[in-house]
């Protein structure tokens, strides 16, 4: 954990930030739309989701900046997300034969979500996986330093892709033209 004050308090604000994007399931929630005024009018929480991007991409370029300048870190960070990407992967099998094994107990609920549930876990321990490869890589060669860059553009663009607008446009115009 870093000793920088302004990465703690990034990283409080995006959990925070989190809690409360999540919704009516946290207490969190509960408590802003019950004591602060104007909150109960949004009209959805995800649009926090902005400011959690924000705040990421500022605890990124930080964490950039720490990896150029101390290359030190780079054992450290190559245990971590390798302890993260073993964990989802965890996790991906736990999601993918739990429900099997458990006569289909566990995680009911969401039963109709598990294969996007699956998929999600999977894609998270592949990008775990190749920080943890880049970080050892990059003890040895500095250049390849900036292959996290790389992998940050990646993930920004597969976002970026994943959340297009999921309605036809045309579509959508021809029905405001009728409107107006």
């Amino acid at each position: 954990i870093s000793s920088h004050p302004q990465k703690k308090i990034l990283g409080g604000i995006i959990l925070f930030l989190i809690l409360l994007a999540v919704g009516t399931r946290t207490p969190l929630f509960v408590l802003f739309y019950k004591y602060f005024p104007l909150f109960g009018q949004f009209r959805g929480v995800s649009k926090l989701d902005i400011f959690i991007t924000l705040y990421l991409a500022a605890l990124a370029a930080m964490g950039m900046d720490e990896v150029l300048k101390n290359p030190k870190i780079l054992k450290g960070l190559a245990k971590a997300v390798g302890w993260g990407c073993g964990i989802t992967f965890l996790l991906v099998l736990v999601v993918q034969v739990g429900p099997g094994l458990s006569g289909g107990r566990l995680f009911h609920k969401f039963a109709s979500h598990l294969g996007q549930v699956r998929d999600s876990l999977f894609l998270s321990g592949v990008i775990f996986g190749l920080l943890a490869l880049v970080a050892v890589s990059a003890q040895r060669r500095t250049v390849l330093r900036f292959g996290f860059v790389v992998i940050s553009c990646l993930e920004l663009f597969w976002f970026a892709r994943n959340n297009l607008p999921f309605f036809d446009y045309k579509t959508f115009t021809d029905k405001m033209a009728i409107i107006q």
